[in-house]
């Protein structure tokens, strides 16, 4: 099975729920929410990335992710 863009997307939407709901969770998993959040903005970036160019590379670099996702350079209403 090939993960891509849309898979990533996808994941990065799931995370973004699961870190909504930890946050607001009265016994406050902050710091799974914050983990959680953090794995989003991890996938939308592969996300943009593999739009760009189909490369994956397995590291966490999140400076990294975002320079190569070029995600800073698009408009806000090309990213909703």
């Amino acid at each position: 099975m090939q993960i891509g863009g849309d898979d990533y997307y996808r994941t990065a939407l799931e995370r973004m729920d699961d870190a909504q709901l930890l946050f607001e969770d009265s016994r406050g998993s902050y710091s799974l929410a914050m983990y959680s959040a953090g794995l989003a903005v991890e996938c939308i970036c592969r996300a943009f990335i593999w739009k760009v160019n189909g490369e994956f590379d397995g590291r966490h670099d999140l400076p990294k992710l975002m320079k190569q996702s070029r995600i800073l350079q698009h408009r806000e209403d090309t990213l909703r």
